[in-house]
């Protein structure tokens, strides 16, 4: 490399920068949304402070399982900041693929019921896709979103979700919709602020030994089905995409008509379904459009989806929370540090590894995923017969 080679690092002016993105052969405006400088004014102040924050974030979260649980319930969980780890670097690297994929098999695994863990998966997606993830690409390359689709998904994504958690729900456990909204009337009309300050702390203090038994198996063959179907079909896409290089190279703006706009809006309908379901769902869903409707950056469709799940999530958890009551907290507050941290070394990551190997990374999970819930599935069904 010669010394006046610029870098996506060191190039400030704007001439410097255009020069550099000639070199590099990046003239249309969704590559340029992904090239990454060195921050500059406010956008520098804003990168700093951010890292901060995260700094002293990530001291909050590693302390507050101590808070509340006991050093022999903490180790029990052992698992969990890793499992956080590994489940947030992915998605925050720019893979199309919320915490879910991880979460889901590996809480089954260790015992917990399958809606549980999609409450868990909405909980902790919350914070590492809805928060942390979009937060760490915002203060470094604010062009790589696609803001245009963003209203659109949210809107219906969340209609989906509504209606796959409460109205049509895979669970055998979900009680019936109006019985579901009774308990929630009758427990606001007799609700005061020492209650709620009660329920709060019970929801926190609540270990795994006070899940009742009937929780903990059986009931949810459908959502372990849905899961490993939908990981089936999403990497025979990818992989396709791959082998041909379309998905790696393509860079083209996302077309904002009519017609988009109604695609988009049943897409992510179907999305927040498979959300509500499964924990997981729309991102696939949107990644898919944005990618092969539209043909946009493999980035830019990854990281806008990924947020658009973590801002999904945070209206399934409020549901969960609230209305079915399904979360395991302690599980959540001992995870929370790991996402913490998948999230900060994702985009590092990404840098590393390149686009490519992050989506292969991507498809090794979804077999595996695949793989593990078939196997169970059909272990299941044996016992029965």
């Amino acid at each position: 490399m010669e010394n006046d080679e610029l870098t996506p690092l060191n190039a400030h002016d704007g001439d410097q920068k255009d020069k550099h993105l000639k070199e590099i052969g990046c003239g249309t405006a969704a590559c340029k949304n992904v090239v990454e400088y060195a921050p500059e004014g406010k956008l520098a102040v804003l990168y700093w402070s951010w890292f901060a924050a995260k700094a002293i974030l990530l001291v909050i979260l590693v302390i507050l399982p101590f808070i509340f649980y006991t050093p022999s319930e903490i180790s029990s969980l052992w698992y969990t900041p890793i499992m956080g780890i590994v489940a947030a670097s992915l998605p925050s690297g720019g893979a199309p693929i919320a915490g879910g994929i991880v979460f889901l098999p590996v809480l089954t695994l260790n015992g917990i019921h399958a809606s549980q863990a999609v409450a868990f998966s909405a909980a902790t997606q919350m914070i590492g896709c809805g928060v942390l993830a979009p937060m760490n690409w915002w203060v470094a390359k604010p062009g790589i979103f696609i803001y245009k689709v963003i209203p659109v998904a949210l809107i219906f994504g969340m209609m989906g979700t509504f209606v796959a958690l409460l109205c049509v729900p895979l669970s055998a456990r979900t009680p019936p919709i109006d019985v579901i909204f009774q308990d929630l009337f009758s427990s606001m009309s007799k609700l005061q602020s020492t209650d709620a300050i009660h329920m709060l702390r019970g929801a926190v203090n609540a270990t795994v030994t006070d899940v009742p038994e009937e929780q903990m198996t059986g009931g949810d063959e459908g959502v372990d089905l849905c899961f490993a179907v939908f990981c089936v079909i999403l990497s025979i896409y990818v992989i396709h995409g791959l082998v041909h290089d379309h998905l790696v190279e393509q860079n083209e703006e996302y077309k904002y008509t009519k017609n988009s706009v109604v695609a988009y809006a049943a897409a992510s309908f179907v999305g927040g379904l498979i959300t509500g379901w499964i924990g997981i769902g729309i991102e696939k869903v949107l990644f898919v459009m944005l990618t092969s409707y539209d043909k946009c950056n493999i980035n830019r469709a990854c990281i806008t989806s990924i947020s658009i799940v973590g801002w999904i999530s945070t209206f399934a958890f409020v549901i969960h929370m609230w209305l079915l009551k399904d979360v395991p907290v302690m599980f959540w507050v001992c995870g929370l540090s790991g996402v913490h941290i998948g999230a900060m070394i994702g985009p590092t990551i990404n840098k590393w590894i390149g686009s490519r190997n992050v989506m292969i990374v991507f498809v090794i999970f979804l077999i595996v995923d695949a793989a593990y819930k078939f196997y169970a599935l059909g272990k299941e069904w044996t016992s029965e017969v």
